[in-house]
């Protein structure tokens, strides 16, 4: 039995155009716009998994895929860093950005991954 897994990224939101952490947001007007202008070629599939994120959602929709919320595919929670542009960030807490690139995570995110893996 061949298993196959695709992956689909959501349409574009304020927070990418703005390089700011995201927030639940939902897509950007241009994002939807383009989205809905996309001919996509529906793949089969016994199911479909979606983020449970706004924006998630609203892309599989736009697509015309009924998804599934799945927790487990939730984006890593930025904490105070949420909604806020990366140059703010950069500027305001250097070390932790640095930190932050070379794979580090808070305690709060690994708390909060390991608490929803079981």
């Amino acid at each position: 039995m061949t298993i196959r897994l695709k992956l689909i990224c959501h349409a574009p939101t304020s927070a990418m155009r703005t390089s700011a952490f995201p927030s639940d947001e939902p897509l950007d007007p241009q994002g939807g716009r383009r989205l809905s202008a996309l001919s996509y070629r529906r793949l089969r599939a016994d199911r479909y998994l979606s983020s449970p994120a706004l924006r998630a959602t609203e892309t599989a929709g736009a697509l015309k895929i009924e998804a599934t919320a799945e927790s487990m595919l939730r984006d890593c929670d930025y904490g105070r860093w949420t909604g806020r542009p990366l140059d703010e960030v950069q500027v305001q807490e250097p070390q932790a950005i640095a930190e932050s690139a070379v794979g580090n995570t808070s305690k709060n995110d690994k708390a909060t991954r390991r608490k929803h893996s079981k």
